[in-house]
This record gives C-alpha cells, structure tokens and sequence, in this order.
C-alpha cells in the first residue's frame, strides 16, 4: 500500500438462494490528520457505498451473474 491514503480493498460475491451477499472490506494505513478525520472519512464512505448498492444489483440482475 503507498500513496497519500494507503487503501487496500477486496470485494467478494456470494450466491445464496434468492440473491447475492457482496462483502467489500477496506483497509487503510491512516496517519497524522488522517486519523483525527478517520471516523467522518468511514461514515462518507459507507454513505456512498450504501448508495451503490441498489445501482449494481440492477447491473448484476440485468446481466444475470
């Protein structure tokens, strides 16, 4: 991991019967003012992603993976 916000993420797709589990996990090497902005960088991130979510079960059931 380098750059100014270290991330590493993974994202994996589950079939289950009647959908899909999509797990993402991030890690992050937070230092200096990074860390005192951590939490509200957390909460903006799961913001968006929640706000995704529908957008790529749309994709996902059109294209029928």
């Amino acid at each position: 991991m380098s750059g100014p916000l270290p991330l590493r993420f993974r994202r994996s797709f589950e079939r289950l019967e009647g959908g899909t589990r999509v797990t993402i996990r991030y890690e992050a090497d937070v230092r200096g003012f990074l860390k005192l902005v951590a939490p509200l960088v957390v909460s903006m991130g799961r913001r968006q992603l929640e706000g995704d979510f529908p957008r790529l079960k749309e994709l996902m059931e059109d294209s029928a993976l």
